[in-house]
C-alpha cells in the first residue's frame, strides 16, 4: 500500500495577496468604487478641514496683525493728546505692562509700597470680572442685569445690593466671587475705591503732561507738528514725561498725515457744490453720495482722484489734496475695512495654538465624521466577504491558509484607501482653498504655510489608509474563520 504524505500547505507571498485583492476589486468594480468615494469624502472632509484652519489661521493672524499695528499708532496718538480712562489704566496694570505702569508711577508719585497695592488690588479686580464673565449669560442677567462688571462692583460697595447679590449667587449655585463673602466685601468696600483714588492721581498726571505738551507745541496742533516735523515732537514728548518705548515718531507721523487727509476727503461731503458734482460724476442721486462711496470710487482709479482734486480746485472752500495721496488713502481705507469685516475681533490664541488651529468643536465633528466613514467602509468590506463566501471556500478548499484570506482582504482595503485617500487629499486642499479664497481674497495665506497644508494632506491620506486597513480587520477575520463546508452551503 502506497503511503500517503501531509505536505505543508503552499504559503502564497504578499505580491500574490495584493493581485488578488486587485483582481477582486476589478471583477466588483462598483462596489469598490462606492468603497473608494466613502472614503475619499472622508479623506477630502480631513484635508479640507486642516489645511482651510492652517491657512485661515495663519491669514486670520496676519490680518490682526496688521490691524493691531495701525490701532497701536492710534492709541500711541491718542496718548498724547488725551490722558487714558481710567478703565484703560486699570487694563494696563493688570496686564502688567511694565512700560505704561513706570509711566503711571511717574505721573502719580506712587513710591514702591504703592505700585504693589494697586497691583494687589488690580490682580483681584481681574480675578472679580473673570469669575462674573464665567457666567451664562442668564445667570449675568441676573447677578448684574445690565451694569459692567465695574459698575457691578461700585454698586457692591452698597450692604443692601451686595447681601442681595449674595442671595443671588447662592441660589444660582454659583461661587462666591474672590472665594468668600468677606473677600468681595473687602473689595468693595475698601480696596476698590482705594483703588479708583489712585486711577485717578494718575489720570491727573497724564492730563498735566498732555496739557505740557501741548503748551510747548502751541500755537500749532499736536498733528500739525508731528505730521510737520516727527522728531521735535519726541523729544518734547519726552520731556513732557511721557514713556516713548515702542513707538515709531516718523511712522506715526504717516499714520496722522493719512488720517488727516482722510478727514478732508470725507469733510468735502459737507459741501452741496462738491456733492452735486460728485453725484453726476458718480451717475447716482445726491442723496446717494456718502463716505464709503466716494472712498470706493477715488481708490478704483488714480484718474478718479484726479477728477475730485479738479473738483476741488473748482471750489471756492476746498483746496485740492493730491491725486495720488488720496487714491493711495482711499485704497488703504477700504483695505482696513474690509479686513476689519474678516476679523471683526481677536482671534481665538487658545485655538490657534492648537493642532493645526482647530477648535474642540471642529475636532469633534472630524471624530463623528470619521466614525460615521468607519462604519460605512466596515459595512462595505463586510458585504463583500458575505458575497464571496463560495470564493472563500472554494480558495481554503485548493489550500488557501486563513493568514492568506485575511491578508487578501486586508490589501483590498489598503488599495482602496490609498486611491480613496489621494482623490479626497487632492479634492479637500481645492475645496480648501476655493472656500479660503472666497472668504479672503487676496489676503488669503498660502506660500507661508504651504509646508503645513501638504504634511496636513499627507496626513489625511495616511489617516484614510489607516481608517480603511482598521475598518478592514473584524470583516478579514470573519472570512479567515470561515470553515469551507458552511461557505458552501450558504447561496
Amino acid at each position: 500500500m502506497k503511503e500517503i504524505v501531509a505536505k505543508d500547505q503552499v504559503d502564497l507571498g504578499s505580491a500574490r495577496c495584493v493581485q488578488l485583492a486587485f483582481a477582486g476589486m476589478v471583477f466588483r468594480l462598483f462596489r469598490s468604487l462606492i468603497t473608494v468615494a466613502i472614503l475619499g469624502m472622508a479623506v477630502a472632509f480631513l484635508a479640507h478641514m486642516l489645511a482651510y484652519s492652517v491657512m485661515s489661521g495663519e491669514s486670520v493672524r496676519r490680518i490682526w496683525l496688521e490691524l493691531e499695528a495701525d490701532r497701536t499708532l492710534g492709541v500711541q496718538l491718542r496718548r498724547l493728546e488725551s490722558p487714558d480712562p481710567a478703565a484703560t489704566i486699570l487694563t494696563h496694570w493688570q496686564r502688567r505692562d511694565d512700560s505704561r505702569m513706570a509711566e503711571h508711577r511717574a505721573w502719580a508719585g506712587l513710591n514702591e509700597a504703592d505700585a504693589a497695592e494697586i497691583q494687589r488690588i488690580a490682580d483681584a479686580v481681574r480675578v472679580f470680572e473673570r469669575t462674573i464673565h464665567s457666567f451664562s449669560p442668564r445667570q449675568r442677567a441676573i447677578l448684574a442685569g445690565d451694569r459692567g462688571t465695574l459698575e457691578l462692583l461700585n454698586a457692591l460697595a452698597d450692604a443692601s445690593t451686595r447681601e442681595a447679590f449674595l442671595e443671588r449667587n447662592r441660589q444660582l449655585e454659583r461661587t462666591v466671587p474672590l472665594g468668600s463673602a468677606e473677600a468681595l466685601t473687602r473689595l468693595a468696600e475698601e480696596d476698590w475705591p482705594a483703588l479708583q483714588k489712585s486711577l485717578a492721581r494718575v489720570r491727573a498726571g497724564h492730563l498735566r503732561a498732555t496739557g505740557t505738551l501741548e503748551a510747548s507745541l502751541s500755537p500749532q496742533t499736536l498733528g500739525e507738528t508731528l505730521i510737520a516735523t516727527p522728531g521735535r515732537v519726541e523729544e518734547l514728548a519726552a520731556a513732557a514725561g511721557f514713556d516713548l518705548q515702542g513707538m515709531d515718531f516718523p511712522r506715526l507721523a504717516a499714520f496722522a498725515g493719512d488720517a488727516r487727509l482722510q478727514r478732508r476727503i470725507e469733510e468735502t461731503l459737507g459741501s452741496m457744490v462738491i456733492r452735486r458734482a460728485l453725484s453726476r460724476s458718480l451717475n447716482v442721486p445726491v442723496a446717494d453720495v456718502h463716505n464709503l462711496r466716494l472712498l470706493t470710487w477715488l481708490a478704483d482709479s488714480p484718474g478718479h482722484a484726479e477728477e475730485f482734486d479738479a473738483l476741488l480746485a473748482e471750489a471756492e472752500a476746498f483746496e485740492p489734496l493730491g491725486a495720488a495721496d488720496v487714491h493711495r488713502v482711499a485704497a488703504r481705507a477700504l483695505h482696513v475695512r474690509r479686513l476689519q469685516r474678516l476679523v471683526p475681533e481677536a482671534p481665538d490664541l487658545d485655538a490657534a495654538d492648537s493642532l493645526f488651529g482647530l477648535d474642540t468643536s471642529a475636532r469633534w465633528l472630524i471624530l463623528l465624521a470619521f466614525l460615521v466613514c468607519v462604519i460605512g467602509v466596515a459595512n462595505a468590506m463586510l458585504m463583500s466577504v458575505t458575497e464571496r463566501f463560495t470564493e472563500i471556500a472554494t480558495m481554503k478548499c485548493l489550500g488557501a491558509m486563513d493568514k492568506f484570506i485575511m491578508l487578501m482582504f486586508v490589501f483590498e482595503a489598503a488599495i482602496q484607501g490609498l486611491l480613496g485617500g489621494i482623490f479626497g487629499a487632492v479634492l479637500g486642499l481645492v475645496l480648501a482653498w476655493i472656500r479660503g479664497a472666497s472668504e479672503f481674497g487676496n489676503t488669503l495665506a498660502v506660500a507661508p504655510v504651504l509646508g503645513a497644508v501638504l504634511i496636513a494632506a499627507l496626513s489625511a491620506l495616511g489617516i484614510g489608509i489607516l481608517l480603511a486597513v482598521l475598518a478592514a480587520v473584524g470583516p478579514s477575520l470573519v472570512a479567515a474563520r470561515l470553515a469551507p463546508m458552511e461557505a458552501m452551503r450558504v447561496e
